[in-house]
């Protein structure tokens, strides 16, 4: 009997991993990019400031969240301009912003944009809103009327 319960044990912590991961990666690089595009489309016959307001609205008003995958904006010199979830950036200079491991991860993003890449990848670790924990995260970027649309994915 002892076996069977501890069979039942492992399987069971074994699932709740599992479904745990699941649930915190609710989102694949696919839905990043077409959250960016949809965002962008959405826009196309609208100014910058109009997509800036757009972001900046309430939670509860704001279509560009889901779950832990939201918009952000920051303009060619790393100030954020919006942000779906943390309106507590706007306005700031994230240039020496560093994630978990030191990266500065928001230069990488303007720097590459200022040379010429205007969409791709990058890689940092950061905490995910609905975790509350940090976690690795991939960032979509795509720049649009002058500034960078951004949305990431927390694997």
């Amino acid at each position: 009997m002892k076996q069977s319960n501890l069979s039942l044990l492992v399987t069971t912590f074994f699932f709740m991993i599992t479904f745990n991961n699941a649930v915190y990666a609710l989102h694949t690089k696919e839905d990043a990019i077409e959250m960016v595009n949809t965002f962008i489309n959405d826009h196309k016959d609208k100014d910058a400031a109009a997509m800036i307001t757009s972001v900046n609205k309430p939670k509860a008003e704001n279509k560009y969240i889901k779950d832990e995958l939201y918009i952000f904006v920051f303009d060619k010199d790393t100030k954020c301009v919006a942000h779906a979830t943390n309106q507590g950036l706007v306005n700031k200079d994230l240039s020496n912003l560093r994630d978990a491991d030191g990266k500065l991860f928001m230069k990488e993003i303007t720097d590459k944009v200022k040379s010429g890449v205007n969409e791709g990848w990058v890689d940092y670790k950061w905490t995910n809103p609905e975790t509350k924990k940090i976690q690795p995260k991939s960032t979509f970027f795509k720049e649009a009327k002058g500034v960078i649309i951004l949305a990431g994915i927390y694997k």
